[in-house]
């Protein structure tokens, strides 16, 4: 199982998730998205490489109150995720509203190790 098909699963257990990006009609809110945005390679003591992906996960909805709702479920769901090698920490966290839609955004932000 790959850490994406991981990320997926955990994130499809608490609400509706999109890869990369929100759907401009008939997304389901609350709801999100989720992308990796950066990838690191480095190395550790023992010689293996390392990768580490900053996961950024996006939570909307109509109130604030939803979007942060979803955000913590998100968080507990994903932070200090153990599958076999990989590990999710939970570092970040932003909010937003958007003028235009007026919906509710909390991102949260994760660094994702695994070996290569």
């Amino acid at each position: 199982m790959t850490i994406e098909s991981v990320i997926a699963a955990k994130l499809s257990a608490v609400g509706t998730f999109y890869p990369l990006s929100m759907p401009k009609q008939g997304a389901t809110l609350p709801g999100g998205c989720y992308q990796f945005i950066s990838e690191v390679n480095s190395r550790h003591h023992g010689g293996t490489d390392m990768v580490r992906r900053r996961l950024q996960v996006s939570c909307w909805g109509r109130t604030y109150a939803s979007a942060i709702t979803l955000a913590d479920s998100v968080k507990a769901s994903l932070d200090l995720n153990q599958t076999n090698i990989e590990l999710i920490t939970a570092e970040t966290i932003s909010d937003f509203i958007d003028e235009e839609s007026q919906l509710y955004r909390r991102i949260v932000e994760f660094y994702v190790w695994n070996e290569v």
